[in-house]
């Protein structure tokens, strides 16, 4: 067992050796003996013992007063006081310092020792105390930074009771304040959501996920366990992407309306003479009027088809006449003031009784918005799955310093392969880089760390093909909304599939 270490400051030297002494007959050692407090303050940053045991009258301009006062401040030692007078006003002086005992001259060897281990214990408690609320403040910072980089309603949650431990801004915009039930607050109400599945997390330990209804929007819900007494809680409001959804579907209904209906933009063919004969509605599709009409229909519909889909258009139709059978085929239309609109044409065969075709006829459908809505949709839903599928993107941070403060394994991976090297917190993400690169990025990193959010598209710089990068800045606040960094998130996008 290793030995506690014991430094003696007392000016009179016999009383100084019988300390010595008694300290080491009781199994402690003993590092110094000074008779002085500034040559006490060197000897106690230089030897760094677990305890001083200091005599209240020393020689020197400072008493063991101020000696100990100033080495508790500096260094965090704990302290025992020595003195034959013990008087009122030496004991309020001393109290300021707070020593972990007194022991009264002249020094009995059992008082001794139960003051020390007395102290010993408790300077061991209050360290321990002290490095867990340290522990806890850090922990819990790192926490926040994690909940307030997701652009989403975050929180963490005490199992069973569902109590906040820690909330981001967007959570606490809905009223989820730590400390509170999450029900009470962005729930609003007096017992759990529905549809929380944070009961089947505590019972398998797994992550949970579903899209629900509640508290006024349509929610894209995870709940991810972070530790025994602690889970994730995270939410997308979906509702946008439910109503595209819900438009389509509807929209999807109308078209099968129309197309049984068939009276929407009519058209008939004689194969024999090649004549056309367009309803009104399909002038519109066309954004044709027929008093600008002049010359064949049959030339003027294949010339408003965009010249990409016209080849495809003509071979679908042409096959379709000649084996007699139903087609159906889809092109983009350009009307003359250079607008596209998509559309979708459904043929059909007409023969005699000889076989022979007699004509054919068909609908156009102009499915323009309900190509809108599809692109909103997918890339709506692209998006999404970005973000949702274990936050798969490359996310990092930089402190006031541009240090590196927290990062996903995506950007070190990125980091790694564009500067060959592995990074870690604490790195200076600018050093070492080319000076056009480190200017760039400080004019970056300064705009989030002056408060704006922003959103930088490029090229990346350090592979073969090019790649279309899109950077989202943002700062990050602390409660009193002072800015003690920022965050990016990148998202990577190939130029063939932009």
């Amino acid at each position: 067992m290793t030995k506690a270490k014991i430094f003696i400051v007392e000016d009179e030297a016999i009383i100084a050796m019988e300390l010595e002494s008694s300290l080491q007959s009781l199994g402690y050692e003993v590092t110094s003996i000074v008779d002085m407090g500034e040559k006490a303050i060197e000897k106690a940053e230089k030897d760094k013992p677990d305890l001083i045991l200091m005599d209240i009258r020393i020689k020197g301009e400072m008493d063991g007063i101020e000696t100990a006062e100033i080495i508790r401040n500096k260094f965090g030692i704990p302290i025992i006081f020595s003195t034959a007078y013990l008087d009122q006003e030496r004991i309020e002086r001393a109290k300021i310092t707070m020593p972990f005992g007194y022991v009264l001259k002249p020094i009995q060897e059992r008082d001794l020792k139960v003051t020390i281990e007395m102290a010993l214990y408790v300077s061991k408690v209050d360290a321990e105390r002290r490095k867990s609320e340290e522990d806890l403040r850090e922990k819990s910072k790192q926490n926040q930074i994690l909940l307030d980089a997701f652009p989403c309603i975050a929180l963490l949650l005490k199992p069973s009771t569902r109590e906040i431990v820690a909330s981001n801004r967007a959570a606490i915009e809905v009223g989820a304040i730590p400390g509170e039930k999450c029900y009470e607050t962005w729930g609003q109400s007096d017992s759990p959501c529905p549809w929380c599945l944070a009961p089947n997390l505590w019972k398998t330990g797994e992550a949970q996920h579903c899209e629900a209804f509640g508290v006024g929007a349509y929610w894209d819900a995870r709940w991810i366990p972070v530790s025994e007494d602690l889970y994730m809680h995270y939410a997308f409001d979906i509702t946008e992407r439910k109503q595209a959804e819900e438009a389509l579907r509807k929209s999807e209904l109308m078209f099968k309306k129309a197309e049984a209906i068939a009276h929407v933009g009519t058209w008939t063919l004689d194969p024999k003479t090649m004549e056309v004969e367009w309803s009104d509605e399909l002038y519109r599709i066309f954004g044709l009027s027929p008093e600008d009409i002049s010359g064949s229909l049959l030339e003027i519909s294949m010339n408003v088809i965009h010249p990409d889909d016209r080849e495809i258009a003509a071979s679908v139709s042409q096959s379709s006449i000649t084996a007699k059978n139903p087609y159906q085929v889809e092109y983009r239309v350009v009307h003359p003031d250079g607008s596209i609109r998509h559309t979708i044409t459904k043929g059909d065969v007409v023969c005699d009784e000889n076989d022979e075709v007699k004509e054919v006829v068909g609908k156009v459908l102009d499915i323009t918005d309900l190509k809108q809505a599809e692109d909103r949709n997918q890339k709506s839903e692209a998006n999404l799955r970005t973000l949702i599928e274990n936050v798969d993107i490359s996310i990092w941070s930089v402190d006031l310093d541009y240090r590196l403060m927290e990062s996903n394994s995506i950007f070190r991976d990125q980091l790694k392969q564009a500067i060959g090297k592995e990074s870690s917190r604490g790195d200076d993400l600018l050093l070492g880089q080319p000076e056009d690169l480190k200017k760039e990025w400080q004019e970056y990193y300064d705009r989030a760390l002056n408060g704006e959010s922003f959103i930088i598209n490029t090229q990346t710089r350090f592979t073969s093909k090019p790649i279309n990068i899109q950077y989202r800045f943002n700062p990050i606040r602390i409660e009193n909304q002072q800015i003690i960094g920022a965050t990016v998130f990148r998202h990577d996008f190939a130029v063939d599939e932009q």
